[in-house]
């Protein structure tokens, strides 16, 4: 842990105005959460009068484990509209309610007012909007909530005097995607984040499972669920205790029992749970969730620094090891290609096992990687058996 001021301390409340998107960057350990739910909270005239927005339907659930928070409800919609006071003002009178940004699109949509006659809008993980915004749904019928969500916020920044205040450890989508003004807000260098001690580079995922071990705890995150599925399978025949959590809307593949079990004990306890050592999960837990626990390694299956940093802010304390794909470098030679004559078919085995990629996103076959170890360092002598070529790589 580097810093010492949490977030309540460290940011400058007087730097946050109407007419702007007002950016927080709030690094992992910060305590953007409580300082939400906390401190911010107390800024408006009403309960009511300030909306929490979340990215994720998890982020949404592990939030409404808070007691200063509450679920989405018709009574309180028509509160917010009418501007009146109701009957269970008195005993949720700390209560913020949160929603996901589809949902504040559903409402923006259905109601031409709505949302603008909050004091305060909190948009965490401020840098998903504008990217789940621009998703294309193959089904013609699908409504696009996040992009009517994305158009209604820019329209009370600059139209309405409600401050609306994105949060991000990666703000940088927001401030070229949203189309309304912006500003950070300063927050002082000394605020605290969690910190990593190693951090390695693969190219290939298959190839790096033989270095997390068999009785460590990690998370990896992967994209798409058919990978997820194979390398969980893939983990388990090594003795790796795994399974995999995604979306629990996700129709295409439904999760079974145990999977939903897994995913309400991790929101509920904001821990893993110890039957399992690795746990695999998706976009659908990218942000907002948070993790407890002794955690020995992050494995993050993406090139985008913004993925990167997100999935890595899921761990709620110092990492020991985090693994991040960058088919850029030249990950180590494993020892069976090492010393000895290498073939045609060698070469194309270890072409696939290093997995280095050209620019267009193709594998390199051997010529661009025999380039690519000799820059690395390695020493790659040629020769003839048999009239057949082979190569043999030292260091």
């Amino acid at each position: 842990m580097k810093g010492i001021k949490y977030l309540s301390d460290a940011i400058h409340m007087n730097d946050i105005y109407s007419g702007m998107l007002n950016l927080v960057t709030a690094p992992v350990g910060c305590g953007k959460t409580y300082w939400a739910l906390n401190v911010l909270s107390k800024t408006v005239s009403r309960p009511y009068k300030m909306v929490y927005l979340i990215d994720t339907v998890n982020g949404k659930e592990q939030l409404l484990k808070h007691p200063n928070t509450q679920f989405y409800n018709r009574d309180w919609c028509e509160t917010v509209r009418n501007g009146s006071v109701w009957f269970g003002e008195a005993y949720n009178a700390n209560r913020i309610v949160v929603m996901t940004y589809a949902k504040f699109g559903v409402l923006a949509q259905k109601y031409s007012d709505f949302g603008k006659s909050f004091e305060v809008i909190l948009c965490d993980e401020i840098h998903n909007l504008p990217r789940f915004s621009a998703f294309i749904s193959h089904n013609p019928h699908d409504t696009p909530y996040h992009k009517i969500a994305k158009q209604r916020l820019e329209e009370i920044v600059t139209n309405t005097k409600v401050k609306v205040i994105g949060l991000s450890a990666t703000p940088i989508r927001a401030v070229c995607e949203m189309k309304c003004k912006s500003r950070f807000v300063k927050v002082d260098d000394d605020v605290r984040q969690f910190e990593t001690d190693k951090r390695f580079t693969y190219t290939n995922l298959e190839m790096l499972l033989p270095s997390l071990g068999l009785a460590e705890r990690g998370l990896v995150y992967i994209g798409r669920i058919h990978q997820m599925k194979e390398f969980e399978e893939k983990a388990r025949q090594r003795g790796i205790s795994a399974i995999s959590i995604w979306s629990i809307n996700n129709q295409d593949h439904p999760m079974t029992e145990e999977q939903r079990r897994v995913r309400d004990y991790i929101l509920t306890n904001a821990a893993l749970p110890p039957e399992y050592d690795m746990f695999i999960i998706n976009a659908s837990s990218e942000t907002s969730i948070n993790i407890f626990g002794d955690l020995d390694y992050i494995v993050i299956h993406n090139q985008e620094e913004e993925t990167q940093i997100q999935v890595r802010g899921r761990y709620r304390d110092d990492l020991d090891s985090l693994y991040v794909l960058n088919y850029d470098c030249v990950p180590y030679v494993p020892a069976e290609f090492m010393g000895v004559k290498l073939f045609t078919e060698d070469k194309k085995r270890l072409c696939e096992a290093l997995s280095l990629r050209q620019d267009d996103g193709k594998k390199k076959a051997w010529p661009s990687t025999k380039e690519a170890l000799i820059e690395d360092g390695y020493t790659i002598t040629e020769g003839r058996q048999n009239s057949k070529r082979f190569v043999i790589i030292t260091r």
